[in-house]
């Protein structure tokens, strides 16, 4: 073993007149540990918020929408849903409809956003049934009008499964008098949906495209297309080709743009605590300095023996600086240990709950992810570092026979 290395580990073993300096060894790693840990719980939680609300988002809604460029609705057109099925990205896609309504049952009335579907064809473009796997898409194309209604949205109403509820359409009537009335259907809850996210749980509500189009007067005509691709993660890449490949008429937007103001801000808001609890390491870090220097003044006598014996310069540099990195790697591994523990702890018992309608979910979600830890290891041994450099610098630079003079 090198010598530089067994000077390191005497040092680092205190003995009774040396306690203080164990004490702020001590201090030193404990500061460096609690940071760490910080920082892996703090992002892996980031990391799980930003993970579980796109899971969320993408169970209702499909992965790129194909709209018409300056108009309102679609007109029926297979050849354009042909052409973008048949890329080798894509898995399927179908007609939607969107519209706003207004629901009411039991003197309650609650605006929604009603989307008309062929629920065959949204099995296969959502993961609606998989989140939900006790509703029957399928009972939407009942001769019988029917409704699917979010879980909030059902709550606000106060109705339950198979009760009628009223519709009241935007679009206008006229009556046998002649006068214009909104028109109103009565219609028939067939499930009740949970997504997960409140914003979709209180407004949204599923009916068949074919009654979509009654309700809204759209005859044939449709609000645009849903697809789910292979890559989540691609779609902006193939929006633009969707784009290029049926011509400036359609207006392909992905799933990332239809909600970037708030992954943007998760973003923002990971990178600002990552800066922000970096801080507590470099406090640590100051601990590590103080720690080297005083460690430096003690040790002016041993220094200078080594030096007479035949030590140069940068050996000393090298065992101090040793020194700090020992407290740094010391201070990380145990951050990292005690900051995936306890990232575990939280995801696997869920010891913390959250009000859904302002965080979108129940629970903390946690996600641990390698590159995350692999980063705040670099930075905090970079920091680590970077504070021992001074010291070791400082004790390097002693004068043997000045250290020597007064012994």
């Amino acid at each position: 073993m090198n010598w530089e290395i067994l000077v390191v580990k005497r040092y680092l073993s205190a003995r009774r007149k040396q306690i203080f300096t164990l004490f702020t060894t001590l201090v030193g790693i404990s500061g460096i540990t609690l940071g760490v840990a910080a920082l892996v719980v703090t992002l892996s939680i980031m990391n799980g918020f930003q993970n579980e609300i796109r899971d969320k988002i993408l169970g209702t809604q499909a992965h790129i929408l194909l709209l018409p460029n300056g108009e309102k609705v679609f007109k029926p057109a297979p050849e354009i849903l042909n052409q973008v099925t048949n890329l080798p990205e894509v898995i399927a896609g179908s007609p939607f409809i969107y519209g706003q309504t207004l629901l009411r049952a039991r003197n309650k009335s609650v605006g929604a956003v009603l989307k008309g579907i062929i629920p065959e064809e949204e099995i296969r473009v959502t993961n609606l049934t998989r989140q939900n796997p006790t509703i029957n898409l399928t009972t939407l194309n009942s001769s019988e009008p029917r409704i699917i209604l979010g879980k909030e949205l059902a709550k606000n109403l106060g109705v339950s499964l198979g009760e009628e509820i009223f519709l009241f359409s935007l679009q206008q009537e006229t009556n046998f008098t002649g006068m214009t009335l909104p028109k109103i259907e009565k219609i028939r809850v067939a499930g009740i949906f949970e997504s997960g996210m409140y914003e979709y749980d209180n407004s949204l509500a599923y009916i068949s495209l074919r009654k979509a189009q009654e309700i809204f007067n759209l005859g044939q005509g449709i609000t645009g297309y849903q697809l789910k691709i292979k890559d989540i993660y691609q779609a902006d890449r193939l929006a633009d080709k969707i784009e290029k490949l049926l011509g400036f008429s359609v207006w392909a937007r992905p799933w990332t743009s239809m909600n970037k103001n708030l992954f943007s801000a998760l973003k923002l808001e990971k990178i600002m605590m990552f800066i922000v609890l970096t801080l507590i390491i470099l406090v640590a870090a100051f601990n590590i300095f103080s720690t080297l220097m005083l460690m430096t003044m003690e040790k002016i006598k041993d220094i200078a023996i080594l030096q007479a014996l035949g030590a140069k310069k940068k050996n000393i540099l090298r065992i101090f600086l040793y020194e700090g990195l020992s407290i740094g790697i010391l201070g990380i591994f145990s951050g990292s240990i005690l900051g995936i523990v306890i990232s575990k702890l939280l995801d696997r018992y869920q010891f913390i709950k959250l009000p859904a309608d302002v965080y979108y979910i129940q629970n903390i979600p946690v996600k641990i992810m390698p590159l995350d830890i692999f980063l705040i290891c670099v930075s905090a041994l970079l920091i680590s570092l970077l504070s021992t450099f001074y010291p070791s610098y400082k004790a390097s630079r002693i004068n043997p026979a000045e250290a020597l003079r007064y012994e």
